[in-house]
C-alpha cells in the first residue's frame, strides 16, 4: 500500500507543479495587463564569470502596449513599436535599427510579464513565503542563454527578480524595485526619439 501511495504521488506531483507554474505566470501576466501603462524602477547586475567581474546599474522603464522606453546607465533606448532608437547623450549619438527577435523577447520590459508565452520548459523549484521560484529552460538550443530564473510574489502577482544564465559566462540579474501605473499615461511620442529636440546629435541609421 505504501509503495502504491509513493508511486501515485511521484506521478501526480510533476503535473501539479506544472499546472501551478502555468497558473502563477498567467496570473502575473493578467495583473500587468490591467495597467494602461507601466512604470518600472529596477537594478540590473551584469556578472562576467570568466573574469570574475560584476557591475550594477540602476534603471527606469516605461511600457505602453508594445512600446517602451529604457534608461540604464545614462543610455536611453526608445521603441515606438517599429524602430529601436539607442541614444548616448555623452557621445551625442543615436543609433536607429529594426528590432531583432531577441530584442522583442528580452529587451522589451513587457516581455517579462509575458514570459509564459515563450517556448520554455517550466519548472517550479520552490514556493515558500508567497515567493515562487521558477526555472525556465529554452527549447530552442540557439538561444544565447542556458536558462532563466524567475521569482514571483504570488500574493501581489508581481515579478520581483529575474536572472539569465548566459552561455558566454555573462549572467544578468534584474531586481524590480517598483512596478506601478504612472500618474500620467505617456503619449506615443514619449517612446520615439525626436531628433529636433537634440540639436547636433549624430544619427546613425542601421536599418
Amino acid at each position: 500500500m505504501l509503495a502504491c501511495c509513493i508511486f501515485a504521488f511521484t506521478c501526480t506531483w510533476p503535473v501539479q507543479a506544472q499546472n501551478e507554474v502555468k497558473t502563477i505566470l498567467e496570473q502575473t501576466s493578467a495583473k500587468m495587463k490591467e495597467y494602461q501603462a507601466i512604470e518600472l524602477d529596477f537594478d540590473v547586475t551584469i556578472e562576467n564569470t570568466a573574469v570574475d567581474a560584476e557591475d550594477t546599474y540602476s534603471g527606469k522603464a516605461y511600457v505602453k502596449g508594445n512600446k517602451y522606453r529604457l534608461d540604464i546607465g545614462g543610455m536611453l533606448t526608445y521603441f515606438d513599436g517599429q524602430v529601436i532608437y539607442s541614444y548616448m547623450p555623452d557621445m551625442q549619438e543615436v543609433n536607429i535599427r529594426n528590432p531583432s527577435a531577441d530584442d522583442n523577447e528580452f529587451m522589451n520590459p513587457a516581455a517579462l510579464f509575458n514570459i509564459h508565452k515563450f517556448n520554455f520548459k517550466q519548472k517550479l523549484v520552490s514556493h515558500t513565503d508567497n515567493i515562487a521560484f521558477i526555472e525556465l529552460v529554452p527549447t530552442d538550443s540557439e538561444k544565447n542563454f542556458h536558462k532563466l530564473a524567475v521569482w514571483i510574489n504570488t500574493v501581489e502577482n508581481s515579478i520581483t527578480k529575474v536572472k539569465s544564465f548566459g552561455k558566454d559566462g555573462i549572467n544578468l540579474t534584474i531586481i524590480l524595485k517598483k512596478v506601478k501605473s504612472p500618474k500620467v499615461i505617456p503619449p506615443d511620442s514619449f517612446f520615439k526619439f525626436d531628433v529636433t529636440e537634440h540639436p547636433g546629435v549624430e544619427v546613425i541609421d542601421m536599418r
